[in-house]
């Protein structure tokens, strides 16, 4: 348990939140959101659709069709998800797929977001899934290919930049 705890304090002190330890941390609002999704069978997200390129979002059964192009499949983050990260810049359960490069990247805020996605990665290996403890087996709520590809556009269009690639070879 004390792993655990470390882990949830690390992770909001990444955040911004450094007066974590002054609080009674029953009564912190985030913590109290991340436990009721550790054991939502959903975890972070809402339910899952269709993306498609034109912008529609369709249901779970209902893909896109031919004539207006492939699409996506993933979960949808709950509301509280989306206004968390609007609010509060805290973005919980990230799907890359879900996720404009640049919004990813997230400069003005010393690359804050990048930073989150990697934390809640490396909480998910160390914490029996952490914010998705049980929603981590939630069938098609992160499709593996579509992150490969949105993973692969990202390095490519980061490294065609040559003042990167002048930092990476340095």
């Amino acid at each position: 348990m004390g792993l655990k705890r470390f882990l949830l304090a690390s992770f909001l002190i990444a955040l911004g939140f450094l007066n974590v330890f002054g609080q009674n941390q029953s009564s912190d609002p985030i913590k109290v959101i991340v436990e009721r999704y550790k054991n939502d069978i959903r975890g972070p997200y809402k339910d899952i659709r269709w993306f498609c390129t034109d912008g529609s979002i369709r249901g779970p059964k209902d893909p896109c069709p031919d004539n207006i192009g492939p699409g996506v499949q993933h979960a949808r983050y709950k509301d509280e998800v989306v206004s968390l990260g609007k609010t509060d810049g805290i973005y919980l359960g990230q799907i890359l797929a879900y996720t404009d490069i640049s919004d990813l990247r997230d400069k003005a805020n010393n690359h804050s977001r990048l930073k989150q996605y990697q934390l809640d990665k490396y909480l998910r290996l160390v914490d029996d899934g952490w914010i998705n403890r049980k929603g981590q087996f939630y069938r098609g709520s992160v499709q593996v290919e579509d992150e490969e590809a949105w993973g692969l556009d990202f390095y490519k269009r980061i490294l065609v930049r040559s003042e990167v690639r002048r930092r990476i070879s340095t």
